[in-house]
C-alpha cells in the first residue's frame, strides 16, 4: 500500500478548502468526483487519493457523499419534471417504460418511397378530417 503524502493547500485557496478531510471527501463525493478529479483538486497523485479512500472511515464517507449526490440529483430531476415537458418525458420513459410507438423496425432497410406514401396518407387524413362536411371524400373524389 502506498503511504499517502501530506496534503498541501493550494497557494490561492484557503487552507480548509484543500485539506483532505472527511468533510471535503464527502462534499466531493456528493458532486460525484472520481479519485482522479479529487487528486487534481487536492494536488495529490491518484495513488495517494485511492490509498486514503481505502481506509474504512474515508471509504464510508465517500460512499455516503456519492449516495447523497445521486439522491439530490434525482430529487432535482423530479422537481424539474413538474414544469419541464422534456424532463417529464425522459423520466416517464426511464421509470415508467413509456416509449413512443415506432412505425418500423430500426434494423430494416429504409424505404423512402413507402415512407413518403405513409406521410402523404397521414397528411390527407388530417386535412380531410379538419374540413367539416367532407368526411367521406378522398383526394380524387370531386364531391
Amino acid at each position: 500500500m502506498v503511504k499517502p503524502s501530506p496534503v498541501e493547500p493550494a497557494p490561492d485557496a484557503p487552507a480548509e478548502i484543500r485539506k483532505f478531510t472527511l468533510r471535503a471527501v464527502e462534499r466531493l463525493g456528493r458532486a460525484q468526483c472520481t479519485p482522479d478529479e479529487m487528486a487534481g483538486y487536492f494536488g495529490l497523485t491518484v495513488a495517494d487519493v485511492e490509498a486514503r479512500l481505502a481506509t474504512p472511515q474515508m471509504a464510508k464517507v465517500y460512499r455516503r457523499g456519492k449516495a447523497a449526490g445521486v439522491v439530490a440529483l434525482r430529487e432535482a430531476q423530479f422537481k424539474l419534471a413538474a414544469t419541464s415537458v422534456p424532463m417529464a418525458t425522459l423520466l416517464g420513459k426511464f421509470y415508467l417504460s413509456q416509449n413512443e410507438p415506432r412505425e418500423s423496425d430500426d434494423n430494416a432497410p429504409y424505404d423512402r418511397a413507402a415512407a413518403a406514401e405513409r406521410i402523404r396518407a397521414k397528411i390527407l387524413s388530417v386535412a380531410f378530417a379538419a374540413r367539416p362536411g367532407d368526411a367521406g371524400q378522398t383526394a380524387g373524389d370531386p364531391g
